[in-house]
């Protein structure tokens, strides 16, 4: 009866021992599976790193950095389709205008200046003057030289240009100048053979006017112009004169007294356009200069140059005299941009800048 009972109570303990066993190991299993659940993903920082790659194989490996692409790599370009718009920059060349001055007096001028991908005769011109400047192609630019004559008053002048769709608008200031009175004393016969007759004035309209609206399309001048002959200055460019008590017209250019076969020279290098002796200015002679600059050269006692030559800045075109309308030995000298006179002097201190 007690072998029984231990058997039974040893049974029984045995069974309890194989459930308390069992119950901690699913309690563990359990507990293990949450803990998968609830921990977090590892940080970059924790990445394990890859295991390094074997000698002699790095080496076939290209590097990935792009600083040690090769020199003679050269990438296939993307169709036109895909690749970047350039820029508009790049595409539209800007069109502008400049002027070399905005403030001047009467009788000066001024040089006009035009950029961009443009014609001359694209370009369009609202001038204040009597005179619309003519563009001529300077290298990437156009330049024209605007002429303001003597009798306009002072004041704002606007000249606007436009090319395209750009246009620019410039006020041009002109300053008050103080023009000097002359009164000549000239015989009845000299008058009347000359600024009083017909068929001097028509003459001179017919052989001496149409030069003036030829022109060369390059500078021939070389640097700035030289005063053609020594002497004394007895008239001045723009003076305002009377002759014999009556109201004349100004001056167009400057009287520079000298002896009688003193040489002249040209001012400036250029192409000779009229060579001839006419009753109101005598021997005269025109050179163009380029660009519509000439210069004038009027009562010489003789002619050197003929139409049609080239002549250099200070070569001998005739000698000083006192033919046409004159009151004795002197050279009339002017200088102008195609009809306009413009003050020689300005020439003399420097040369047009194209």
């Amino acid at each position: 009866m007690k072998l029984r009972y231990l058997i039974s109570a040893f049974t029984l303990f045995l069974t309890l021992c194989f459930l308390s066993v069992w119950l901690c190991a699913i309690l563990l299993g359990k507990r293990q599976a949450a803990d998968d659940i609830i921990q977090p993903p590892p940080l970059v920082s924790e990445i394990p790193q890859l295991p390094s790659v074997p000698a002699g194989i790095s080496d076939m490996i290209p590097p990935s950095s792009e600083s040690s692409m090769p020199e003679s790599f050269d990438p296939t370009p993307l169709p036109a389709e895909y690749a970047e718009p350039a820029d508009d920059a790049d595409l539209v060349t800007d069109i502008g205008f400049e002027i070399s001055s905005t403030e001047t007096y009467p009788g000066e001028y001024i040089m006009v200046y035009a950029y961009g991908d443009i014609a001359a005769a694209e370009i369009s011109v609202n001038c204040p003057f009597s005179r619309d400047p003519v563009f001529f192609e300077q290298g990437e630019r156009l330049v024209a030289l605007l002429p303001i004559k003597f009798t306009y008053e002072p004041g704002e002048y606007l000249l606007t240009l436009s090319a395209g769709e750009r246009t620019e608008s410039f006020t041009i200031h002109l300053l008050s100048k103080e023009w000097q009175t002359q009164n000549l004393t000239v015989s009845g016969e000299v008058v009347e053979q000359t600024i009083e007759s017909i068929s001097a004035n028509e003459e001179y309209n017919d052989k001496v006017a149409p030069k003036k609206s030829l022109f060369e399309a390059v500078p021939l001048w070389d640097g700035s112009f030289i005063q053609p002959v020594a002497g004394r200055i007895t008239t001045e460019f723009g003076m305002l004169r009377t002759v014999n008590g009556v109201p004349s017209d100004r001056h167009g250019g400057v009287d520079i007294a000298a002896p009688r076969g003193t040489p002249v020279a040209a001012a400036n290098g250029g192409k000779v356009i009229f060579a001839e002796y006419i009753a109101l200015t005598g021997n005269t002679v025109c050179i163009e200069h380029g660009m519509g600059l000439k210069s004038w050269y009027y009562h010489m006692d003789s002619l050197a140059v003929a139409q049609d030559d080239i002549v250099l800045k200070g070569q001998k075109i005739g000698e000083v005299g006192s033919t046409g309308f004159s009151t004795g030995p002197h050279l009339h000298w002017a200088t102008s941009v195609f009809n306009v006179y413009v003050n020689p002097w300005s020439l003399v201190e420097a040369a047009p800048e194209i």
